[in-house]
């Protein structure tokens, strides 16, 4: 399971959560070929409420294009 957050300026915005929230660089990624960015799933679930961004739990197959089984919208 992981956090995403949908956004257009995913590098920008990434750097706002790491410097705004204090997020480690290692429980954030963006992910361009499915264009999100990624969060550990407990870090989105507390600042979601304060995002202006569509925020979702997600829970994938751990394969190759890692199929998407579970999706549930935050806030």
């Amino acid at each position: 399971m992981k956090g995403i957050i949908e956004c257009r300026k995913m590098k920008t915005v990434t750097k706002e959560l790491i410097r705004n929230y204090n997020i480690p660089e290692n429980l954030i990624n963006v992910d361009n070929e499915k264009k999100r960015i990624e969060v550990a799933p407990w870090v989105l679930e507390k600042i979601s409420k304060q995002l202006p961004y569509k925020c979702f739990i997600v829970e994938e197959y751990p394969t190759a294009d890692r199929l998407e089984v579970e999706r549930i919208r935050l806030k």
